[in-house]
C-alpha cells in the first residue's frame, strides 16, 4: 500500500462542521430513519461528536495488522471505521492508536469489535466507538480489505 487511504467522497469542511452540530436522531431521520450504528456500539471516549468521510477496513478476526497500516495512511479529517466482525475477546484499538489517530487529525474511530486501555481512552477527546472492552491484544499476521462497505 503506497498511497494514503482516501475517503470515499470529499465533503467540504463547512458542511462537516454544520453536521457536527445536528443531533444524531435528526440525522437518522434525514437518512430515512436509518444510517445509525447498532444499539450496542458505545462511545467510550470523552468526546462523542464526529463527522467526516469514512476510511474503512475489514480485518481478520482478532488481528490488528491492517488497523495499523490503515491508520498510517488515513488522511486528516477522516473517520476510521474498523470492521472487526464483532469480535469481543481481542482488542483492535487502544491507547497508542488513539494517540496516533488524534495526532494525525482523524475525526474519530468506529470499531465493530473491542478496545483496550479504557482508562486512557475515556479521557481522550478523540471520539472512539466500540462494542466492548477487553485487555487482550490482537495478532499481526493477516491481511484485510480496505475501502469496502462495512
Amino acid at each position: 500500500m503506497n498511497k494514503p487511504a482516501r475517503p470515499a467522497a470529499a465533503v467540504s469542511s463547512s458542511l462537516l462542521k454544520e453536521i457536527r452540530t445536528i443531533r444524531t436522531s435528526l440525522l437518522s431521520d434525514a437518512l430515512g430513519k436509518g444510517g445509525a450504528m447498532d444499539h450496542d456500539m458505545h462511545c467510550l471516549s470523552a468526546n462523542c461528536r464526529m463527522a467526516g468521510p469514512a476510511v474503512t477496513v475489514r480485518v481478520h478476526t482478532a488481528d490488528i495488522l491492517m488497523v495499523g497500516i490503515t491508520l498510517s495512511h488515513c488522511l486528516k479529517g477522516s473517520v476510521l471505521v474498523i470492521d472487526g466482525q464483532g469480535e469481543l475477546n481481542t482488542a483492535l484499538w487502544g491507547e497508542v492508536t488513539t494517540l496516533a489517530a488524534r495526532l494525525k487529525g482523524l475525526q474519530g474511530v468506529v470499531i465493530d469489535g473491542a478496545i483496550r486501555d479504557l482508562d486512557k481512552i475515556r479521557r481522550d477527546k478523540l471520539p472512539v466507538f466500540a462494542r466492548g472492552v477487553v485487555p487482550n491484544a490482537g495478532g499481526v499476521q493477516y491481511p484485510g480489505e480496505l475501502q469496502i462497505p462495512v
